[in-house]
């Protein structure tokens, strides 16, 4: 079974949600046009990434389910497309922010939201958004979908729990700056490989960015790469592959479970 996934790597410019909306806009409707499975967006699409978002929050946080989900559901269905809605930082009834990803199905239904697990602290997101506590895991026509956003990469044991769950292909969602596009890379690879799962990687790009937004295969090759140019990218994921690569070298069957473990804690 194959997967077509469209990335849209665009050039955002932060704090100009009108401008990022249009942008995002005519990048899904060519987007549709090659007649993909899915599209992935990247993190804080409508605002970008930034101080000044979190400096000036109430000015750029959406309420949770605003008119730009609404938005996004409406084009998956009115289009028959699975969509991996970037982050939109939201402020939820609980008064509180968090940066979530939305995955909406083919039927315009949201399916999860994950909320942003690892907060960049160097960039001031951890002093004004709230982490989230779950990982989030969708089981689709096309296998099993996982999720994660930009810093969360760091952290491989986030990585692991959703191998220990099984999922096929893990999306990532981010907004990763210079000069740290080998660490980006690097990372995703290496996600990758140690897991035995696709990595389908969607960046921006622009002035302090350097795009990559990748596909990466369970053996941690780099079957597509989008460079720094802004644009829609497009390729396909092999499924199939990911039993075959299983076989021939069965790391979790060979962990050592009684000597370490990994799991996710109870809240």
């Amino acid at each position: 079974m194959n997967l077509k996934v469209t990335l849209i790597q665009p050039d955002l410019k932060i704090g100009k949600q009108k401008y990022n909306y249009k942008l995002i806009k005519r990048y899904l409707l060519e987007a549709v046009e090659s007649q993909t499975d899915l599209i992935v967006l990247p993190e804080t699409w409508y605002t970008g990434f930034g101080e000044i978002i979190f400096k000036e929050i109430e000015k750029y946080a959406k309420l949770e389910n605003s008119e730009l989900i609404d938005f996004l559901k409406d084009f998956a269905f009115k289009n028959d497309v699975y969509l991996v809605g970037g982050t939109v930082i939201e402020k939820e009834r609980d008064g509180k922010y968090y940066n979530s990803l939305y995955f909406i199905d083919k039927n315009g239904k949201i399916k999860t939201k994950y909320k942003k697990i690892h907060l960049y602290s160097p960039g001031g997101e951890n002093k004004v958004i709230t982490p989230g506590h779950k990982i989030s895991i969708v089981k689709t026509e096309f296998r099993k979908f996982g999720f994660m956003v930009c810093y969360d990469l760091r952290f491989p044991e986030l990585s692991r729990l959703y191998g220990l769950k099984g999922v096929d292909v893990l999306f990532v969602v981010a907004n990763f700056n210079d000069p740290k596009k080998e660490q980006w890379l690097n990372q995703l690879r290496a996600r990758a490989l140690e897991n035995q799962y696709y990595v389908v990687a969607c960046n921006r790009t622009g002035h302090n960015y350097f795009g990559n937004s990748v596909i990466i295969n369970p053996e941690g090759e780099i079957i597509l790469n989008a460079g720094r140019e802004k644009g829609i990218y497009s390729g396909y994921l092999d499924l199939n592959f990911i039993e075959d690569i299983k076989k021939r070298l069965p790391l979790f069957n060979d962990r050592r479970e009684d000597v370490y473990q990994i799991k996710l804690k109870k809240r």
